[in-house]
Protein backbone atom coordinates (compact mmCIF):
# COMPACT_ATOMS: atom_id res chain seq x y z
CA UNK A 1 0.00 0.00 0.00
CA UNK A 2 1.62 3.31 -1.04
CA UNK A 3 1.82 6.03 1.57
CA UNK A 4 2.18 9.02 -0.74
CA UNK A 5 -1.23 10.38 0.26
CA UNK A 6 -0.49 10.90 3.97
CA UNK A 7 -1.71 14.21 5.40
CA UNK A 8 -2.45 15.69 8.81
CA UNK A 9 -5.31 18.02 9.62
CA UNK A 10 -7.13 19.23 12.73
CA UNK A 11 -9.43 16.64 14.26
CA UNK A 12 -13.11 17.47 13.75
CA UNK A 13 -16.24 16.30 15.55
CA UNK A 14 -17.13 14.04 12.61
CA UNK A 15 -13.82 12.16 13.08
CA UNK A 16 -14.50 11.16 16.67
CA UNK A 17 -16.47 7.92 16.11
CA UNK A 18 -13.75 6.54 13.83
CA UNK A 19 -10.88 7.64 16.10
CA UNK A 20 -12.67 6.15 19.12
CA UNK A 21 -13.13 2.87 17.24
CA UNK A 22 -9.43 2.78 16.30
CA UNK A 23 -8.46 3.12 19.97
CA UNK A 24 -11.11 0.65 21.17
CA UNK A 25 -9.58 -2.15 19.05
CA UNK A 26 -8.55 -4.85 21.57
CA UNK A 27 -5.54 -6.05 19.58
CA UNK A 28 -4.25 -2.50 19.22
CA UNK A 29 -4.74 -1.92 22.94
CA UNK A 30 -2.66 -5.00 23.75
CA UNK A 31 0.12 -3.66 21.52
CA UNK A 32 -0.02 -0.14 22.97
CA UNK A 33 -0.50 -1.48 26.51
CA UNK A 34 -0.63 1.94 28.19
CA UNK A 35 -4.04 3.06 27.06
CA UNK A 36 -5.82 5.17 29.63
CA UNK A 37 -9.36 4.07 28.79
CA UNK A 38 -11.26 0.81 28.72
CA UNK A 39 -12.00 -1.01 25.48
CA UNK A 40 -15.57 0.20 25.25
CA UNK A 41 -16.22 2.44 22.26
CA UNK A 42 -18.34 4.90 24.25
CA UNK A 43 -15.52 5.45 26.75
CA UNK A 44 -13.14 6.32 23.93
CA UNK A 45 -15.70 8.60 22.32
CA UNK A 46 -16.11 10.54 25.58
CA UNK A 47 -12.34 10.82 25.90
CA UNK A 48 -12.05 12.19 22.36
CA UNK A 49 -14.78 14.75 23.01
CA UNK A 50 -12.81 16.01 26.04
CA UNK A 51 -9.65 16.20 23.93
CA UNK A 52 -11.46 18.10 21.19
CA UNK A 53 -12.53 20.72 23.73
CA UNK A 54 -9.01 21.15 25.15
CA UNK A 55 -7.08 23.86 23.27
CA UNK A 56 -3.84 22.89 25.05
CA UNK A 57 -3.80 19.55 23.23
CA UNK A 58 -2.67 19.41 19.59
CA UNK A 59 -4.92 16.90 17.83
CA UNK A 60 -4.32 15.84 14.24
CA UNK A 61 -6.24 13.36 12.16
CA UNK A 62 -4.04 11.21 9.94
CA UNK A 63 -5.47 10.88 6.46
CA UNK A 64 -4.52 8.38 3.79
CA UNK A 65 -5.74 9.59 0.41
CA UNK A 66 -8.39 11.71 2.16
CA UNK A 67 -9.70 9.01 4.53
CA UNK A 68 -8.99 9.22 8.27
CA UNK A 69 -6.91 6.24 9.42
CA UNK A 70 -5.61 7.46 12.78
CA UNK A 71 -4.36 10.34 14.87
CA UNK A 72 -1.31 12.10 16.25
CA UNK A 73 -1.78 13.92 19.56
CA UNK A 74 0.63 15.98 21.62
CA UNK A 75 0.01 17.30 25.10
CA UNK A 76 1.83 18.82 28.04
CA UNK A 77 2.37 16.82 31.18
CA UNK A 78 4.47 17.26 34.29
CA UNK A 79 7.73 16.21 32.60
CA UNK A 80 7.33 18.06 29.30
CA UNK A 81 5.40 17.60 26.08
CA UNK A 82 4.50 14.09 24.97
CA UNK A 83 3.44 12.89 21.55
CA UNK A 84 1.44 9.77 20.78
CA UNK A 85 -0.19 8.25 17.73
CA UNK A 86 -2.71 5.58 16.77
CA UNK A 87 -3.15 4.07 13.33
CA UNK A 88 -6.04 1.73 12.49
CA UNK A 89 -4.79 -1.85 12.64
CA UNK A 90 -5.68 -2.60 9.02
CA UNK A 91 -3.11 0.06 8.02
CA UNK A 92 -0.23 -1.18 10.18
CA UNK A 93 3.04 -2.03 8.47
CA UNK A 94 2.80 0.45 5.59
CA UNK A 95 4.84 3.37 6.95
CA UNK A 96 1.82 5.52 7.75
CA UNK A 97 2.74 6.08 11.41
CA UNK A 98 6.33 6.94 10.46
CA UNK A 99 5.22 9.52 7.90
CA UNK A 100 2.49 10.96 10.12
CA UNK A 101 4.83 11.35 13.09
CA UNK A 102 7.42 12.99 10.84
CA UNK A 103 4.86 15.48 9.56
CA UNK A 104 3.75 16.23 13.10
CA UNK A 105 7.35 16.86 14.19
CA UNK A 106 7.70 19.39 11.37
CA UNK A 107 4.56 21.18 12.57
CA UNK A 108 5.31 21.21 16.30
CA UNK A 109 7.91 23.74 17.46
CA UNK A 110 8.21 22.64 21.08
CA UNK A 111 11.28 20.61 22.02
CA UNK A 112 12.11 18.39 23.62
CA UNK A 113 9.24 16.02 22.86
CA UNK A 114 8.81 12.73 24.66
CA UNK A 115 7.23 9.44 23.67
CA UNK A 116 6.61 6.31 25.68
CA UNK A 117 6.36 2.84 24.15
CA UNK A 118 5.73 -0.63 25.57
CA UNK A 119 9.04 -2.51 25.51
CA UNK A 120 7.73 -5.16 23.11
CA UNK A 121 5.98 -2.82 20.65
CA UNK A 122 8.80 -3.14 18.13
CA UNK A 123 6.91 -1.41 15.31
CA UNK A 124 6.32 1.74 17.38
CA UNK A 125 9.90 1.69 18.63
CA UNK A 126 11.03 1.72 15.00
CA UNK A 127 8.62 4.58 14.18
CA UNK A 128 10.09 6.69 16.99
CA UNK A 129 13.71 5.92 16.11
CA UNK A 130 13.17 6.56 12.38
CA UNK A 131 11.93 10.01 13.33
CA UNK A 132 14.98 10.91 15.40
CA UNK A 133 13.75 10.01 18.88
CA UNK A 134 16.44 8.63 21.17
CA UNK A 135 15.90 6.15 23.99
CA UNK A 136 16.61 7.84 27.31
CA UNK A 137 15.17 5.46 29.89
CA UNK A 138 13.24 2.31 30.60
CA UNK A 139 10.69 2.47 33.40
CA UNK A 140 8.35 -0.10 34.84
CA UNK A 141 4.76 1.11 34.54
CA UNK A 142 1.31 -0.35 34.94
CA UNK A 143 -0.12 -1.29 31.53
CA UNK A 144 -3.87 -1.09 31.96
CA UNK A 145 -4.64 -2.97 28.73
CA UNK A 146 -2.52 -5.90 29.94
CA UNK A 147 -3.36 -5.58 33.62
CA UNK A 148 0.33 -5.91 34.45
CA UNK A 149 3.42 -3.86 35.22
CA UNK A 150 5.79 -3.99 32.24
CA UNK A 151 8.85 -2.11 30.97
CA UNK A 152 8.07 1.12 29.12
CA UNK A 153 10.73 2.71 26.90
CA UNK A 154 10.97 6.51 27.19
CA UNK A 155 12.09 8.44 24.11
CA UNK A 156 13.18 12.04 23.66
CA UNK A 157 13.36 14.20 20.53
CA UNK A 158 15.60 17.27 20.90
Amino acid sequence: MPTTGIALRAVQEDDLPLLAAVEADREAQQMVAFTDTAGELEVHLRRWRKLLDDDRVVKRAVELDGAVVGSVVSFEFDRGTEITYWIAREHWGHGIATRALGQSLAELRVRPLYGRIAFDNIASIQVMERNGFRRIAVERSFARARNATIPEVVYRHA
